[in-house]
C-alpha cells in the first residue's frame, strides 16, 4: 500500500522521449485512414485506396524507423535477449507474421486494399481459408501478435525493468490495430462472417 523510497525510484525513471511522442501520431495514421476509407468506401476509387493505403503505413514505416534511429542506443542495451524474450516474444513474431503472409498470399494486394469492397475481387473466401479459418481478422492480430512479441523481446532488459517508450508505442499501435478491427467488424466485413 506505501511506496518505499525504493519503489518510487523505479516511478520516477519512467520518463518518455520526445521522439516516442513525435512518433505516435504516425503509429495511428493507417489506421484512422482505413476508418475513413471504410466510411466512405463509394466516393472513393480502388485506385485511389490502394496508393493512399500504402502512402500510410510507407509514412507510419518512416516514423517507425525515425524513432528506432533516435532510440537505438536504447535498444542496443537491451541485448542480449532475456529468456523470456526467446520463449514468448520470438515464437510470437514467428506466427504473427504467418498470419500477415498468409492474409497476403490468399487475398493479394488487392483484397487487402479493400479489393473486394470495390469488386475487384468478386470470391474472397473470408471464413474458409487459412488464416481466415483459425482467428478473426488475420492481419490485424498478426499484427498484434507480432507487436506483443516485438515488446517481450526488445522491450524487457535483462535485468527485467522495461523499456516505457517501447511500450507506450506498442501500446499505441495495439490500440489502433483494435480501433481497425472494430471499424472493418462492423463497416467492411460480411454480415454471415464467422466472427471468433
Amino acid at each position: 500500500f506505501f511506496k518505499t523510497n525504493k519503489d518510487m525510484q523505479g516511478i520516477n525513471n519512467m520518463t518518455i522521449s520526445s521522439s516516442t511522442l513525435l512518433v505516435i501520431p504516425w503509429i495511428c495514421y493507417p489506421n484512422i485512414l482505413y476508418f475513413i476509407i471504410c466510411r466512405n468506401i463509394k466516393l472513393l476509387s480502388f485506385q485511389l485506396t490502394v496508393v493512399l493505403c500504402i502512402m500510410a503505413r510507407s509514412l507510419s514505416l518512416l516514423a517507425a524507423g525515425y524513432w528506432l534511429k533516435s532510440n537505438i542506443f536504447d535498444i542496443y542495451g537491451f541485448l542480449p535477449i532475456t529468456d523470456v524474450g526467446w520463449v514468448v516474444g520470438v515464437p510470437c513474431m514467428i506466427y504473427g507474421q504467418i498470419l500477415n503472409i498468409g492474409v497476403f498470399i490468399t487475398l493479394g494486394m488487392n483484397g487487402v486494399y479493400y479489393g473486394k469492397e470495390f469488386g475487384v475481387l468478386k470470391n474472397v473466401k473470408y471464413h474458409t481459408g487459412f488464416p481466415f479459418s483459425i482467428i478473426s481478422q488475420p492481419q490485424y492480430s498478426g499484427a498484434i501478435i507480432t507487436i506483443f512479441g516485438c515488446m517481450t523481446v526488445w522491450g524487457i532488459k535483462p535485468d527485467y525493468t522495461i523499456n516505457y517508450d517501447l511500450l507506450i508505442l506498442s501500446t499505441t499501435a495495439v490500440c489502433s490495430y483494435v480501433f481497425s478491427i472494430k471499424v472493418e467488424d462492423k463497416y467492411a466485413v460480411p454480415q454471415n462472417y464467422k466472427i471468433y
